[in-house]
């Protein structure tokens, strides 16, 4: 691990790992007695313990590391370099994005996809995160994750003030070389450019209308977990 401008960089092993440090919580918990770890994205209903974000059409189940799907995975633990990727890429996500941040706030085990460029508001999720010191905003502790010397994926990590265990993390793609953010957001774009863009909550609430991102968008993943959570998750899909 090595300092990077006011966050770290950390080097990883081919085909990619996630940092499995940190705890995050605070808020509406899952029922791990409702979860199927093979349930479908687009779920209606309430009481379904994965927090995923994804939109009607989706791309089915998609499979992590592990042999279970990736929303499953998400529930148990922080997601790896790859898996980040394939996510955050819009060829291969099956999440939709999201152009409103979240009426509620999320459980554990939540993704949701947003474009910068449109909803810049996604953090108004309704936790209280860890201030900084003497100061009215919230401690961000930036990173950059490398394979093979070459940068991958930026993360945004913060840290819930109510509950220790539960914290919220962000990532967007970087550049290989440069590590800079591979797309940066537009200032000028506008959210009427995806107004028919939208996701379903955890619960099943219609957070829009549903419909997948196209190339060269600024898209930041976020994703919710509390590690208590998680580890009575990986507990369940052990058994």
């Amino acid at each position: 691990v090595s300092p990077m401008g006011g966050g770290f960089s950390f080097s990883v092993g081919g085909g990619g790992m996630g940092l499995t440090t940190g705890t995050g919580g605070g808020g509406a918990t899952p029922s791990l007695a409702s979860v199927s770890p093979t349930m479908s994205p687009a779920v209606g209903g309430t009481g379904l313990g994965a927090g995923v974000v994804a939109g009607p059409g989706t791309a089915g189940n998609p499979v992590a590391l592990g042999g279970h799907s990736i929303f499953a995975t998400a529930m148990g633990r922080w997601l790896n370099v790859s898996e980040l990727e394939a996510l955050l890429d819009t060829e291969t996500t099956p999440l939709s994005i999201s152009v409103q941040p979240p009426s509620t706030p999320p459980p554990s085990g939540t993704l949701i996809l947003y474009d910068r460029s449109v909803t810049r508001n996604y953090k108004d999720d309704g936790y209280e995160w860890i201030k900084k010191r003497n100061s009215p905003k919230v401690r961000e502790d930036h990173v950059k994750l490398r394979v093979g010397g070459r940068y991958r994926v930026a993360g945004c990590y913060v840290h819930c003030s109510t509950t220790p265990t539960f914290h919220r993390r962000a990532y967007h793609l970087l550049h290989p070389d440069t590590g800079t953010a591979l797309y940066p957001p537009n200032a000028s774009s506008s959210s009427s450019s995806a107004s028919n863009v939208g996701a379903f909550g955890s619960n099943g609430g219609n957070i829009g209308n549903g419909a997948r991102g196209g190339a060269g968008k600024s898209l930041i993943l976020v994703h919710y977990l509390d590690t208590d959570v998680a580890s009575l998750h990986l507990a369940k899909l052990a058994a």
